[in-house]
């Protein structure tokens, strides 16, 4: 009977060591990532400081804002691309989406079109976009047209 208690103590002993060592050694839980919304330019912007991209988002922001009659809080902006004369991304009006082209006129961003649905010729040819923000628009009579 001694045997047995020696036997159940040792083995309760080394269950407990390797409990400890097992919980010690997992890693720290890894925190789930938190979602966010940011806005990096895929083209530098080269005549404008690094530190004025900020300040284009919020612009825009206000921009689209203004444009559609909306609290700025209501307005979320991802600029895909932005050059010291244009920029595009999307846009979000009260949690819908869009995509939008911007230019400058007098040094403030002016929103020249933004929707769901085909660019239109008519809208933007005077502006001269970059190739890269607007490849193709769509002609009066729906056809499309490469730029």
């Amino acid at each position: 009977m001694r045997n047995i208690l020696l036997g159940f103590l040792v083995g309760a002993i080394l269950a407990t060591s390797a409990a400890v060592m097992f919980y010690q050694k997992q890693p720290d839980p890894v925190p789930t990532p938190v979602a966010t919304v940011t806005s990096m330019p895929t083209t530098p912007d080269t005549d404008l400081s690094p530190t004025l991209k900020p300040d284009n988002q919020l612009l825009l922001r206000e921009a689209l804002a203004q444009k559609h009659k909306l609290p700025i809080t209501s307005v979320s902006v991802t600029i895909k691309e932005i050059t010291s004369e244009y920029a595009s991304g999307t846009v979000l009006l009260n949690g819908e989406g869009a995509w939008f082209l911007a230019a400058k006129e007098d040094n403030d961003w002016q929103i020249v079109d933004d929707g769901n649905g085909a660019i239109l010729c008519d809208v933007v040819a005077k502006y001269n976009f970059p190739k890269s923000m607007v490849p193709e628009c769509v002609d009066k009579n729906s056809n499309p047209v490469q730029l």
